[in-house]
């Protein structure tokens, strides 16, 4: 069963006004927020936000939630389960995704992607990743549009918005700088630091506040492999191609 555990309205979320928050909030704020278990939170901004874009001050401690990576023990055991269920192996993750085809551009919906490795001159001869991956859309751009899903995967780069390292709010500890983390976009080359740099093994492992992630038994530099080691970045450890979804 589903509880309901959040609360209020978007005057809760956002301290000032916002043309996303008319009809109801329909657009800024899920007033349906629910959580299947105890363990899962659902978490708002700060009330005493004044940030554009995605409306949180870094220092109102939101980021993106780790446990929500690719490969983390928390979606494993809820794999795990589905495939008590269903009898299915699939790989969960969440990501950003775009589609004009939904009023809401396909926020909070769930696909089923079929991944192979890429092949250019035929997009169904490189090998089939060993599972289906099924993600849920948690945000979205102008740039992820048709068949195309931005994966969270252990540093596959900032994007445009950057909370990872650099200050002594992120996340995390030490300077943010390409010889660590590799590219904005895509992150770190490398699987090993024998393979060349930036590689999964010059990530800080651990947050600032390692508590949560230590706790759930994660940790930076074998989430960034493991994206390696399933495929989901470039292939033999090496950060080339991306993968192509050939079926969502």
């Amino acid at each position: 069963a589903f509880t309901r555990i959040v609360t209020g309205d978007c005057s809760d979320v956002y301290a000032q006004d916002s043309d996303n928050c008319a009809d109801g909030c329909g657009s800024c704020f899920n007033g349906e927020g629910r959580s299947s278990t105890p363990d899962f939170d659902v978490v708002m901004c700060p009330s005493d936000n004044s940030s554009p874009g995605y409306y949180c001050d870094p220092e109102g401690g939101v980021f993106a939630c780790m446990d929500w990576t690719f490969g983390s023990n928390k979606l494993k055991e809820q794999e795990q389960k589905f495939n008590s269920r269903t009898g299915q192996n699939v790989w969960f993750g969440v990501g950003t995704f775009g589609t004009s085809a939904d009023a809401m551009q396909g926020l909070g919906a769930c696909y089923r992607l079929v991944v192979r490795e890429t092949a250019c001159y035929d997009r169904m001869a490189g090998r089939e990743l060993e599972r289906e991956i099924i993600a849920q859309s948690i945000n979205t751009g102008f740039d992820v549009s048709n068949i195309q899903f931005d994966l969270q995967i252990g540093n596959g780069g900032t994007g445009a918005f950057n909370n990872c390292a650099g200050d002594d709010w992120s996340m995390f500890p030490g300077a943010f700088e390409e010889s660590i983390w590799g590219a904005e976009y895509g992150g770190c080359d490398y699987r090993d630091s024998s393979q060349g740099s930036p590689s999964c093994d010059d990530l800080p492992p651990l947050p600032q506040e390692p508590g949560m992630m230590n706790k759930d038994g994660d940790n930076l530099v074998d989430l960034c492999k493991w994206s390696f080691d399933m495929g989901v970045r470039g292939a033999g450890g090496t950060g080339g191609s991306n993968p192509t979804i050939v079926d969502m």
